[in-house]
C-alpha cells in the first residue's frame, strides 16, 4: 500500500514548490537461494575473521538462513518539490530492517 499526502501542492505555489508526505506499508514472502559462508576469527585472535577470509582460508561454516522468510514494510518519508523540475525524497521505515536514505531526482 502506498500513499501521498500534499501538504502544499505546487500549483499552489505556481510550480515553485511542493511538500507532501509519503506513506507506505506491505506484507510479503522472501525466497532466499544460494548460501551465506561465514569465517571466525582464530582464539589466540592472531588472525581476524576478515584477515582469514582476504589470504583465502576456507570458510569456518555456513550460515543457517531460512529459506522462506516474512518481510514486513512500513514507511514514510518527505518529498519537497522545487519548480516541478527537482524532488529531494527523504525516507526511512522498517523493511526487516530498519533503513533510511535520501534520493534526488532531476527532469530535463
Amino acid at each position: 500500500y502506498g500513499a501521498e499526502v500534499a501538504f502544499v501542492k505546487t500549483d499552489q505555489t505556481n510550480g515553485w514548490f511542493g511538500l507532501s508526505l509519503l506513506l507506505g506499508a506491505g506484507l510479503g514472502i522472501a525466497f532466499i537461494t544460494g548460501d551465506v559462508d561465514y569465517w571466525e576469527g582464530t582464539p589466540d585472535s592472531s588472525l581476524t575473521a576478515y584477515e582469514k577470509y582476504a589470504i583465502g582460508e576456507a570458510p569456518t561454516a555456513q550460515a543457517r538462513i531460512p529459506r522462506v522468510l516474512p518481510l514486513v514494510d512500513i514507511n514514510a518519508g518527505l518529498r519537497f518539490n522545487v519548480h516541478d523540475r527537482v524532488a529531494l525524497r527523504f525516507e526511512g521505515g522498517l523493511h526487516n530492517l530498519l533503513y533510511w536514505g535520501s534520493a534526488v531526482s532531476v527532469m530535463f
